[in-house]
């Protein structure tokens, strides 16, 4: 046998022996992935797969691979994990029938205690009816013709100072209400006076109304003067005129007439 061939013989009798063996970090991480039961199954159905996974291991990697493969069912020759064997069928049938045991039976139960809570709760609520039946039903045992009639004024009675109550509560609000307005409209407007907007139209207002009497006044001024000047043009047309001539020159002429004269008395 060839030299070579012993030596790889006796690194895979030791990796059998020792599978745990130290690994670089990539080595490590590959170890992790083929944990993965999903990753031996793909390595199972993909040849080239598996031989490409385990040609980049060392002899004893290799062998410590194919171990760890057989363990989940496959053979220690390289055949690696074969999902369709008999004992992973079983195993897997197994595996399905108790968990849908389990949920049969964990549906019975919860059934079961919706069923108990559903009935409690009947219970309870038909319990309390019957406990106020029976209170009602002493309390009409109690009550005679003229208590109850007397119950029934009194319970009349009490509505209608409550009815009176919410009337008087209703006109207390609407009154303070219109108050509370009436408040908040003075607070504005004294906020508005003390604005300096207010003082600004205060101000505008006053020189307004000066510029108004300014405007009267001069208004009135040229009144007065269109008067004087037509008083004065009818003066100068009654001076220019024949009559006021004629009186002047008899004024003039006979000093005895100059009192009955219209010039006399224009003049004075």
């Amino acid at each position: 046998m060839p030299r070579k061939l012993r030596k790889n013989i006796r690194k895979r009798k030791r990796a059998l022996k020792h599978p745990i063996v130290r690994l670089t970090p990539q080595q490590q991480l590959q170890q992790q992935m083929l944990n993965d039961p999903t990753m031996l199954q793909q390595m199972s159905s993909n040849p080239m797969l598996l031989n490409r996974v385990t040609g980049a291991q060392s002899g004893g990697l290799r062998a410590a691979l194919l171990a760890k493969m057989a363990g989940h069912g496959g053979a220690a020759d390289g055949t690696a994990y074969n999902p369709q064997s008999q004992m992973n069928l079983s195993s897997l049938k197994n595996q399905i029938a108790d968990v849908k045991k389990s949920n049969i039976d964990i549906q019975k139960q919860i059934g079961e205690n919706e069923k108990k809570l559903e009935y409690d709760r009947h219970t309870k609520k038909l319990n309390e009816l019957n406990v106020e039946k029976k209170k009602k039903e002493e309390q009409l045992k109690e009550l005679s013709t003229e208590e109850y009639a007397k119950k029934v004024s009194e319970k009349a009675a009490e509505v209608a100072k409550m009815e009176q109550d919410v009337v008087n509560l209703k006109n207390h609000t609407t009154r303070y209400k219109v108050l509370k307005d009436e408040e908040i409209k003075q607070k504005a407007l004294k906020t508005y006076m003390d604005s300096d907007e207010y003082k600004k139209e205060v101000e505008a207002n006053v020189k307004a109304e000066k510029l108004l009497q300014l405007q009267n006044q001069t208004v009135q001024y040229e009144n007065l003067a269109q008067e004087s000047k037509n008083n004065d043009a009818a003066m100068q047309k009654a001076m220019k005129s024949a009559e006021y001539i004629k009186a002047n020159n008899d004024w003039v002429r006979c000093p005895s007439q100059r009192q009955s004269s219209p010039a006399y008395r224009v003049n004075k």
